[in-house]
């Protein structure tokens, strides 16, 4: 379980910040000392030495603080709600939830709760403490699976790096054996986008 807890707070991390960000320079550097069995992140990181910092710092504004338009937004509302809208209905129930286990999400800017990110950071949160772990599958369940998959996809095609292109490859990897893993299925909601 410690594995799951500290692979979803690296993912949630790594689609969250910037990579420049000091909390991700020090996951990245823990990554490339990793020695042990099966490395899931080396494509990342040999993505990441070829894409140029800036180039990478454009692309996360991008995909995940968006110009003119944002291609694939991090935030599950926009794909749950019939209206495409930040803070929609699926914003405020994950709220609910959350407030429900005691996790509160506090970044420091007004920002809603379902950020795909985040989302991982408080599944991690929630995996920690024993008695929350079956609150762990109702928030993929009913939170994440839902759209998570749909915005991977999206990701994956607008990212112009390579090693947005990568993260999102191993965030839907990611996905896959949490669902296997905790044998769950999305509950079934529309998507809009």
């Amino acid at each position: 379980m410690n594995e799951i807890i500290t692979l979803s707070s690296v993912l949630g991390s790594l689609l969250y910040y910037p990579l420049s960000h000091e909390q991700n320079q020090v996951i990245l550097q823990q990554l490339t000392q990793w020695t042990e069995g099966e490395h899931p992140f080396l494509d990342l990181l040999e993505a990441q030495q070829q894409d140029a910092p800036d180039t990478l710092l454009e692309d996360y504004q991008q995909l995940f603080e968006g110009r003119e338009s944002m291609p694939a937004p991090p935030w599950g509302s926009v794909y749950l709600d019939k209206d495409q809208v930040i803070f929609g209905e699926s914003t405020l129930a994950l709220r609910a939830f959350l407030r429900q286990h005691q996790i509160e999400i506090d970044t420091g800017l007004r920002e809603p709760e379902d950020h795909f990110g985040l989302m991982l950071m408080s599944l991690s949160q929630l995996l920690s403490d024993a008695q929350s772990q079956n609150s762990g599958k109702v928030l993929l369940s009913h939170h994440l699976l839902p759209w998570g998959y749909r915005y991977l996809t999206l990701l994956k095609q607008s990212a112009t790096t390579q090693t947005y292109q990568c993260l999102a490859d191993i965030a839907q990897q990611w996905l896959e054996y949490l669902q296997q893993a905790f044998s769950v299925q999305p509950v079934e909601m529309k998507v809009y986008r």
